[in-house]
């Protein structure tokens, strides 16, 4: 979100926490100036943080992905890996 009301002039951003057969998905979308997800490492001050959150994912078995183009907002998912809900004991 930091990067969002630094960088990409969005007049909205929306933020999606669900869960889902297995795993617990991350969803923040912007309408915002985009960017080019294809090739942020060789920009200055870009990717860093993307390269930061994959790394963070992967830490914990999950993926980052990010779907953006110039002048067409960014939509980042981060998904990561959820044991199954346990059963409470009776009693417990």
């Amino acid at each position: 979100l930091n990067n969002v009301a630094k960088h990409a002039r969005a007049a909205s951003v929306t933020v999606l926490l669900e869960g889902r057969a297995g795993a617990v998905s991350l969803i923040i979308e912007d309408d915002g100036v985009g960017f080019d997800a294809e090739n942020t490492s060789g920009a200055k001050d870009k990717g860093l943080g993307l390269v930061g959150m994959r790394e963070r994912a992967a830490l914990v078995g999950g993926t980052l992905e990010v779907e953006s183009h110039p002048e067409e907002g960014t939509r980042v998912i981060v998904r990561i890996p959820a044991p199954p809900a346990t059963q409470r004991r009776r009693g417990a």
